[in-house]
């Protein structure tokens, strides 16, 4: 069954309205003012049609493409060669587009944003009308500002909010299973571990980056910060204690097959900190999902 929000919130007819709104949305993300409109329409954008920085500092750059019937790779390459001669440099570039989301497409980027991290290039995302909506049905002025009342209405009660942050929980199940956290929990880390699982982590990641507006609950928004630090920690740390290992390097280990064949002191030391690490995942893991049902269903 779609949320109240999905069903009530219409993607805008013209080019100039969606772009006001992903603009918004880009300074709800990112906690920021500094996000605006590039150019006027007709004259040369480079590939980017809304730009800010961060709290970091980072130059971050957004394509819009209202596409409600659907966007594909070619267009979204496109794009990034495109925004590759924009300057300033770009940090993280992120095409906004108010198609239904795509989970091939969404993965396809991700993969594309991990090559272009290794290739110290701008990382990028793909964000669905979806995830735009996640971002404007947290902020009423938002929603006044873009939709007027009839955008109060579509956040509608409590009721109503309960039923999506159960949606979202389902969501959450399903992004990153009981079993896959314990796949991790449960190794020992001085033997090779599947590399597929840590794609999963990977994927978790990149789609619920903006997780912490998308449950109306703010307990759960709090909490959820972190579940989402300890993924990306143990995330992390995989990806500097470890290497891929075997012919088909599907597996990855904390020793390095060109130098050993078997672990040596600090490889035991990366293995018992990855150990840890996981138990922790698990533990945060299992605590908000208590944490869900509880406030979500009691």
């Amino acid at each position: 069954m779609p949320s109240p929000i999905e069903t009530f919130l219409p993607v805008p007819e013209g080019f100039q309205a969606f772009e006001k709104i992903v603009c918004t949305c880009a300074n709800l993300r990112w906690h920021t003012k500094d996000f605006r409109l590039h150019a006027r329409a007709g004259q040369e954008q480079i590939g980017v049609d809304v730009y800010g920085r961060d709290k970091d500092d980072r130059f971050i750059a957004y394509q819009c493409k209202n596409m409600p019937d659907g966007i594909t790779m070619a267009i979204i390459l496109d794009e990034i060669q495109k925004a590759e001669a924009f300057e300033p440099a770009i940090k993280h570039y992120c095409i906004a587009t108010s198609a239904k989301k795509n989970g091939p497409i969404e993965r396809q980027v991700l993969l594309l944003s991990d090559e272009r991290k290794e290739q110290r290039k701008f990382t990028v995302e793909v964000l669905f009308w979806a995830d735009l909506q996640d971002l404007l049905c947290n902020s009423p002025d938002a929603l006044r500002k873009h939709y007027g009342g009839f955008g109060l209405e579509a956040l509608g009660g409590p009721d109503a909010r309960l039923v999506k942050d159960r949606a979202r929980f389902d969501e959450l199940q399903a992004a990153l299973p009981h079993t896959l956290v314990l796949q991790f929990a449960e190794h020992d880390f001085r033997h090779p571990f599947p590399y597929k699982p840590v794609t999963r982590l990977h994927e978790f990641l990149h789609g619920w980056r903006t997780i912490a507006t998308a449950f109306y609950d703010e307990t759960l928004r709090e909490a959820f910060s972190g579940l989402y630090n300890a993924c990306d920690t143990l995330s992390e740390e995989l990806g500097d204690r470890t290497s891929l290992y075997g012919k088909a390097a599907d597996r990855i280990w904390v020793v390095h097959e060109q130098f050993r064949d078997r672990p040596n002191a600090d490889d035991l030391a990366d293995a018992a900190e990855l150990d840890k690490l996981a138990a922790q995942f698990a533990r945060v893991y299992e605590d908000y999902l208590t944490l869900c049902r509880t406030t979500l269903y009691s």
